[in-house]
């Protein structure tokens, strides 16, 4: 999952640990990672969101991400989704 689309779920509060652990590890994967990242992806998928939105928090910090417009986020998962039914 995009970060922007992360932040679209956020702002509708449909985000789940599910969501924050997937996009930690899409991060990992191309090789953009920080501290709180690492331990992000650790987290099981039934972890506490509250901790984990700590470390999300942390993860902005550390990597000086933005949060974006809500018109960015909306794009972005519209675009997640159109990939998954692809």
């Amino acid at each position: 999952m995009q970060t922007n689309a992360l932040f679209y779920k956020i702002h509708k509060r449909t985000v789940s640990t599910e969501d924050y652990v997937n996009w930690s590890n899409i991060l990992i994967e191309n090789d953009v990672s920080s501290p709180s990242v690492d331990i992000i992806s650790s987290f099981s998928f039934g972890e506490n969101i509250f901790e984990v939105e700590v470390y999300f928090n942390r993860a902005l910090n550390e990597l000086e991400i933005h949060k974006p417009t809500f018109e960015m986020c909306a794009r972005a998962y519209i675009g997640d989704l159109a990939n998954k039914i692809i």
